[in-house]
């Protein structure tokens, strides 16, 4: 099996990831593959001691997709909201929103904040784990909201508007997504604040 070192992703957005940073933070490694949903064969490479391996290649143009609809979305005076319903991501999430200068969500989640416009309504939802926040996403879609999110291999694409192919599990995996996101942010912000002109 093999893995092509080709393809990078490094563009005036923001986003700078390449394959062997993905394999550095663990990022390609996918359930087992008794565990994966057969509608996602298609992104697999293949499988190594049972477990399946995301295609890079894939990986790095869903995350080159991300990345220019969170630039634009931030240019045009959009907002993400980083949500985290767990203890395992929580200081990451913390670090990374404050770091954005965007709105955060850690803990626990009242069910029917955006249905209820509790919160202003975030042009963004980026959810470190959608396992046991299936909730979230249903309000998220109810406000026609995109959602972010680490997709594992045994998590259905439907569900995640935008998907970063990866290991969900990984701290290592979802800290350098995060960071790289929080960078796309930031300079989607200095570019709008640019763009602005001179009194």
């Amino acid at each position: 099996m093999g893995v092509s070192l080709k393809n990078s992703l490094n563009n005036k957005k923001g986003a700078s990831i390449n394959v062997i940073t993905f394999i550095g933070i663990q990022g390609h490694w996918g359930h087992k593959k008794e565990k994966s949903l057969q509608c996602l064969n298609n992104l697999f490479l293949g499988t190594r001691n049972n477990f399946n391996v995301f295609n890079s290649e894939n990986s790095l143009q869903y995350f080159k997709r991300l990345s220019l609809f969170c630039f634009n979305i931030i240019v045009l005076g959009g907002n993400v909201l980083f949500v985290n319903t767990s203890n395992y991501f929580e200081k990451i999430t913390l670090f990374l929103g404050l770091r954005s200068l965007e709105y955060i969500k850690i803990n626990n989640w009242v069910n029917g904040c955006l249905i209820n416009q509790l919160y202003k309504k975030p042009s963004i939802l980026f959810i470190s784990s959608t396992h046991n926040n299936m909730y979230i996403l249903k309000e998220a879609s109810k406000k026609s909201i995109p959602v972010i999110s680490i997709q594992d291999s045994d998590i259905n694409v439907d569900k995640i508007s935008y998907s970063l192919l990866g290991n969900d599990d990984s701290k290592e995996t979802f800290t350098e997504y995060s960071r790289i996101l929080s960078d796309v942010i930031i300079k989607a912000k200095l570019f709008k604040q640019c763009k602005q002109p001179f009194i």
